[in-house]
């Protein structure tokens, strides 16, 4: 629910896939049409803890410690990439023993 969602005429889209999009998609295989699409991970982030009925939470502000993650798979499903996780640290303490992960990790210090 972020973006300019809200500044889309719905009308021109709807025209635009049905005149441009599909009759170009038509000229492809669904295998060879890819779509990568990212998304925060923020794995720090917690509005609710765990707590006792009636027992208040007090202070703490929320993380902000967020991974971009990248995921891209072919149209039809049959090829999916392995996925992309961008960090703000390149040495991550949790990384440190860690010989094969099931994605591609990079870092970028900047925010």
């Amino acid at each position: 629910m972020v973006g300019e969602s809200s500044g889309v005429n719905m009308t021109e889209v709807n025209k635009w896939k049905t005149e441009v999009l599909e009759p170009l998609l038509m000229k492809y295989p669904k295998e060879d049409v890819f779509n990568i699409d990212e998304t925060g991970l923020f794995y720090r982030k917690t509005d609710k803890t765990l707590s006792f009925k009636g027992e208040k939470c007090s202070g703490g502000k929320l993380s902000k410690e967020r991974l971009t993650v990248a995921l891209c798979a072919n149209m039809s499903g049959t090829e999916k990439m392995e996925p992309i996780v961008i960090g703000k640290y390149g040495k991550k303490r949790c990384f440190k023993n860690a010989t094969n992960l099931p994605c591609v990790y990079k870092f970028n210090k900047k925010p």
